[in-house]
């Protein structure tokens, strides 16, 4: 099927400067009123065989952040810390203690079932700054019960590092972070995490911020600035390298951005490899990717795109630069996401709505792909069934309304989320009620999360009743 000489000229031109030009970090932009200002992205690739009640809980309250995003000030979190010196080396260390004690009961299209919850995480951030050129800066992180992330990250699970990096400035043009990093890029809010399908991993939101798993690598980024724009070069090493066994260009992935600002008007061109597929850490294969995104702010709405496009390979990807321009053979999926963004805090109540549509476009056949090891215990990719046919689509939808500061003594906040599979007819309905301060570091949440899909008879209803408490010290 040919794409269109519009569509594949972008292509091309993404193609063009992805891997010569590329991306900035989440604490440093050219221009704060153009670079998206959504709330941190979950970047952890986190994946659970359990389909307990406890995960129906965690669903149903994992996401009041971002329907709490949508109207909540920086007034609202109160800030802690100290500041010392040890050894004439300025610290400054903080923390960040939540933890939520409650129950909940679902409905699976017939049957009820209930249980308690408990989740505890604590945060402990430190940085030292000596001078203007050089800071460190880390945070260690507790997560009680279990912590999947720990683990995919080979850590004690209850007590890990979560976060270990230093920033250095050189000849006050150059910028540079190098260590374990959580960076992300991307304007995209909504379709940014894993909790739209309960089934399987949600890739296609996973990777709208392309640097989604970046935490669990080891990250080298360099960044130089021109004016309002700035261009960004960044490896990161996933392995366990040594001096005897060191990594080689197959281990690495690769990204960079190019960003630019033009009449108001924000631009991100971007690209990404991953490990070979053929190399010591094939299981972390991908199919690289280029993008492009824009944000404008126009009468008050944040307005954005992204547009991405996943190749079958490498190899694949330098042929269509280089003579497949108007052939759609080497793209292995389009994914365009698109939304907008306001936030009303002039007077009481607060009120905030975010809503974002997602097209996914399927040039050719898309097969399941598992990392499988054979009779001798040797690893390789094995190709399944066909999960998407060529010229397929995936369309799906999500809304995000929030209400906050309302009724007695402005303690009240209210929230919808809806998500809906336009191609697989499915989705939830979720809303949330929340009392802020119902004793000191307390607050109270209850939700409600209704489970809808063409194969249910009913639906799956689940009721969950939560305190939370909160401690930044």
């Amino acid at each position: 099927m040919m794409l269109s000489k519009i569509t594949k000229s972008v292509l091309a031109a993404l193609v063009a400067a992805i891997f010569v030009l590329p991306a900035n970090a989440d604490d440093s932009s050219p221009d704060d009123s153009l670079i998206p200002a959504s709330e941190e992205q979950v970047s952890e690739v986190q994946t659970s065989e359990n389909d307990d009640i406890s995960d129906d809980i965690d669903g149903l309250f994992g996401e009041d952040n971002d329907v709490e995003g949508a109207v909540t000030s920086d007034s609202d979190s109160a800030s802690g810390g100290t500041s010392f010196s040890f050894l004439s080396i300025p610290l400054e260390m903080r923390g960040e203690l939540e933890t939520e004690v409650g129950a909940a009961i679902k409905w699976d299209d017939h049957y009820p079932n209930g249980s308690a919850y408990f989740n505890l995480e604590n945060y402990l951030h430190f940085l030292t700054r000596p001078d203007k050129y050089m800071a460190l800066k880390g945070s260690l992180k507790t997560s009680l019960p279990d912590a999947e992330e720990a683990e995919n990250d080979n850590q004690n699970r209850y007590f890990y590092l979560y976060e270990l990096y230093f920033d250095y400035i050189m000849a006050n043009r150059v910028y540079i972070t190098a260590g374990k990093k959580k960076t992300n890029w991307g304007c995209v809010r909504l379709f940014s995490d894993n909790e739209n399908d309960d089934e399987e991993r949600d890739d296609d939101a996973l990777y709208t911020n392309p640097l989604c798993d970046s935490r669990y690598n080891i990250s080298g980024i360099v960044r130089v600035p021109f004016g309002s724009s700035s261009v960004t070069l960044l490896t990161m090493y996933r392995g366990t390298g040594s001096l005897k066994n060191p990594p080689t260009y197959r281990d690495l992935s690769f990204a960079g951005n190019l960003e630019l600002v033009f009449f108001d008007t924000y631009f991100n061109l971007f690209g990404r490899s991953f490990p070979s597929s053929n190399g010591t850490l094939a299981k972390y294969y991908r199919s690289p990717l280029v993008g492009m995104e824009l944000k404008k702010t126009l009468f008050g709405f944040d307005i954005y795109a992204q547009e991405q496009a996943s190749f079958v390979s490498m190899k694949r990807l330098r042929q269509f630069w280089k003579k497949e321009l108007y052939s759609s053979d080497s793209i292995e999926k389009l994914t365009f996401t698109g939304g907008f963004y306001r936030f009303w805090n002039s007077s009481y109540p607060y009120v905030g709505i975010n809503a974002e549509f997602q097209s996914i476009y399927y040039p050719t056949d898309n097969y399941e792909m598992s990392y499988e090891a054979d009779e001798n215990d040797d690893y390789d990719w094995v190709q399944g069934d066909i999960s998407h046919e060529a010229y397929s689509f995936q369309n799906r939808l999500m809304v995000d309304i929030g209400v906050a500061k309302f009724g007695y003594e402005n303690k009240f906040k209210a929230g919808l989320q809806w998500y809906h599979d336009f191609t697989n007819v499915r989705g939830y309905i979720k809303p949330i009620f929340i009392v802020s301060r119902v004793f000191p570091h307390c607050d109270w949440k209850s939700g409600f999360k209704y489970e809808y899909d063409k194969e249910y008879d009913y639906g799956k209803f689940t009721l969950g009743t939560y305190f939370q408490f909160n401690l930044s010290y």
